[in-house]
């Protein structure tokens, strides 16, 4: 289990993303599907940078979270969490869309496919997924 040092760690929403290189966001835009999953892991479960590691598992057969708001650990909902950070940087990734669109790193014709899987996403068997591997990160006995 990842070490939750409090007097370190940055509020839910807070967090810092400069060490995800814009390359990994590029790769994100470039696969939605498994872009949304890996940038949340690589921002709230990195032991490399502890003070974004505010999501805590608290209980598996109540299904809640621990997340770190207001400087304090408070209890939520697990699925409202989930929900929470898929649609987040999911919408981080489109913005980073936008950008590589109006530089014309991505075609015309590849940003209609991106744009598709972006619109689709919530949706599809990609949110299912997504959710069920965050979920597997904040199951108790991750160790």
């Amino acid at each position: 289990m990842l070490s939750h040092d409090s007097a370190q760690l940055r509020n839910l929403g807070e967090e810092d993303i400069h060490h995800i290189p814009i390359e990994f966001l590029d790769n994100g835009v470039l696969s939605v599907k498994h872009g949304v999953f890996n940038l949340i892991r690589a921002i709230h479960f990195d032991p490399n940078v502890p003070q974004n590691n505010n999501i805590r598992p608290a209980s598996k057969k109540y299904k809640i979270v621990e997340v770190w708001e207001n400087n304090k650990w408070t209890t939520k909902a697990r699925c409202d969490i989930v929900e929470c950070l898929v649609t987040r940087y999911k919408c981080l990734l489109y913005e980073r869309f936008v950008v590589l669109l109006k530089s014309g790193k991505i075609t015309y014709e590849d940003s209609i496919t991106i744009n598709k899987a972006f619109s689709n996403f919530m949706t599809s068997n990609a949110y299912f997924t997504c959710s069920q591997k965050i979920t597997a990160l904040l199951h108790p006995s991750r160790g």
